[in-house]
């Protein structure tokens, strides 16, 4: 019988230590009495110790990779491999934190070195993606990274190949522990240039940026762009390719009015003097925007032509535009009665009307550089009313003309600087307020640049308008009226007779002077003999 209650208590056990679970079965299956079950009892034990306290230790650190970015070490750290990475010479960097495997900083200011592609740049609200293990066990590739606003000044060139060659290194060469794939920024504002004759800005433009295999790609919608005497021109579309060789526009569509100008072709060479050429292309363009805010008032009107484009961003002559306007459907320029010699003509011919003279017809050749416009080869035609012909120079004053112009009895009280003109006494008032302004904003480190930008882009456009009013205008024109124009005055018919050949007057018009008195002593002669 003992066996058979042995043997019964064994299955009752048995039964009771299946009803137990999986865990105590296989704890007490290992407490058998041979050492090699105790053992392994023991292996487990430790090993679900080990386990425990690898699982802690991953918590802890995984807690330390999500807090670490929060610390200051890692945002200085951070900071300064990015303002290594960009060759700035300093950088600021305001609201850094990372949120559910997202980058973001509210602003990042910096100035480049002579190496950088850009001598300042301001960005607000940018963001990434960012992981935990990012730039420690993995390269960090944060996507594409995007920004509300960027404020950006590209450098117009370098002092040397070497700076050159180490600019293009900047922008192509590829970093370790970072694989950037492009951005895209919502107002983007990238300014050139630093005179008068080299100066380009697109201001509040849609901007997107990709990095492909050895190049960039960018694309401008919207916004204006304004280089020289074209100011702002509105973008439809641009699309620029920049490798090693320099810019080159794949498309770049601007409007002004209902006419457009393409750019497309332009190329810009990447040298320490960057070259830039290629044609652009002008389709019923409007004046508005083209010209000195002094003539809008006089001449107004649209335009079709090819411009070929030379010159450097890097050299005090600027960038170069030279072709021929041709009048085709949908152009015409209007000159207003505002221009002295056209109020007169409207007195003393009482048969025509000169109130608008319509210019549908014709060509001229138009050069810019340097400071200097040059209008030749005029042949206009204002249907049988009037013709126009002949050449004119428009260009800055000389110092002796700036001399003579300041010999005013109305000057501020406010001596000039030497060689400075009492019409530009009113510009030394607002440099110097202007100075004293960035004096206080350098106070405030890299990220009071954004505001000394803005006076500076300010004051050059308020300097340009000013300096505009004094450009000397000089030449002759030559312009033919109906044989009827002087049949009520005898001693004008007179003076300028009929051409018999073409049964027009002709009648030569000198250009000599500022804007505001051009033809003016023609017209009041015309106007004396008139009356007469």
């Amino acid at each position: 019988m003992e066996p058979e209650r042995t043997q019964n208590f064994h299955d009752r056990l048995n039964q009771w230590v299946a009803s137990q679970g999986f865990w105590f079965q296989l704890r007490y299956s290992m407490t058998g009495k041979s050492g090699r079950g105790s053992g392994l009892y023991h292996f487990l034990r430790l090993t679900a110790r080990a386990m425990v306290f690898l699982l802690v230790l991953s918590a802890v650190a995984m807690v330390y990779l999500i807090k670490r970015v929060d610390t200051e070490s890692f945002r200085e750290k951070f900071e300064g491999r990015i303002v290594n990475g960009i060759e700035a010479r300093e950088g600021k960097m305001e609201g850094f934190q990372r949120v559910q495997g997202k980058l973001s900083i509210s602003r990042f200011a910096a100035t480049g070195k002579e190496s950088a592609f850009f001598t300042d740049v301001d960005l607000r609200d940018i963001g990434c993606r960012m992981g935990t293990f990012d730039g420690l066990m993995s390269t960090w590739k944060p996507g594409v990274i995007t920004a509300a606003r960027m404020d950006m000044n590209l450098r117009a060139g370098t002092r040397g190949a070497d700076e050159a060659a180490r600019l293009g290194d900047v922008l192509f060469k590829t970093r370790p522990g970072v694989e950037i794939t492009g951005f895209d920024v919502e107002e983007a504002t990238v300014g050139w240039g630093y005179s008068e004759f080299n100066r380009g800005l697109i201001r509040d433009s849609e901007m997107r940026a990709r990095k492909r295999e050895s190049d960039w790609w960018f694309q401008f919608k919207g916004g204006t762009f304004s280089q020289n005497w074209l100011k702002g021109l509105q973008i439809e579309h641009i699309e620029i390719v920049c490798d090693g060789n320099g810019l080159r526009f794949e498309k770049g569509i601007l409007r002004k009015g209902n006419g457009t100008l393409d750019l497309a072709g332009l190329t810009v060479k990447g040298k320490e003097q960057p070259e830039v050429s290629g044609v652009i292309r002008m389709k019923n363009l409007s004046l508005e925007g083209m010209l000195p805010v002094s003539a809008e008032s006089l001449l107004e009107g649209f335009i079709s032509g090819e411009l070929k484009v030379s010159g450097s961003t890097n050299l005090q002559e600027g960038i170069s535009f030279d072709g021929r306007i041709v009048m085709g459907e949908g152009d015409g320029l209007m000159i207003r009665d505002r221009v002295p010699l056209l109020k007169t003509l409207r007195t003393v011919d009482v048969f025509n009307n000169y109130r608008r003279v319509n210019f549908h017809t014709g060509s001229f050749r138009m050069k810019t550089g340097g400071g200097r416009m040059s209008i030749s080869d005029v042949d206009l035609a204002a249907g049988d009313l009037m013709t126009l012909g002949g050449n004119l120079v428009v260009r800055h004053p000389s110092k002796e003309e700036k001399i003579l112009a300041g010999d005013s009895a109305e000057l501020p009280v406010v001596v000039p600087d030497k060689d400075e003109t009492a019409q530009e006494v009113d510009f030394t008032l607002r440099r110097a307020g202007k100075e004293s302004r960035k004096n206080e904003n350098k106070d405030a480190g890299v990220m009071g640049r954004y505001e000394v930008r803005q006076d500076d882009r300010r004051f050059a456009q308020e300097t340009a308008a000013k300096l505009a009013e004094s450009l000397r205008y000089e030449g002759e024109f030559e312009i033919s009226l109906r044989a009827d124009a002087f049949d009520q005055s005898p001693a004008l018919k007179a003076t300028y007779p009929k051409n018999e050949a073409t049964g027009r007057i002709p009648m030569k018009v000198p250009i000599e002077g500022t804007l505001s008195v051009l033809t003016l002593k023609q017209a009041e002669e015309i106007s004396t003999q008139g009356k007469r």
